[in-house]
């Protein structure tokens, strides 16, 4: 939460701050956690940054009803 008690979320791509950056952030449509601010930088996460499997992986887990732990693998 932000100072001012608004969300501060950031896009996962470029790490635009909805808060401080005065862009709308969407959320991820299967997963809903991850956030972006334009359809490239979803794509660009998508494809190389690893969201593909995370967001998977979430959705495997919403499904069984577990949760999962947002920390990559090394």
């Amino acid at each position: 939460v932000g100072l001012t008690g608004k969300s501060s979320n950031m896009c996962r791509a470029c790490s635009k701050h909805e808060f401080t950056s005065d862009v709308k952030l969407t959320k991820c449509g299967a997963c809903r956690t991850a956030f972006y601010c334009s359809k490239e930088c979803q794509v660009q996460d998508w494809k190389h940054g690893g969201h593909k499997e995370e967001c998977k992986a979430l959705q495997a887990a919403a499904a069984a009803g577990t949760t999962v732990s947002r920390a990559k693998a090394s």
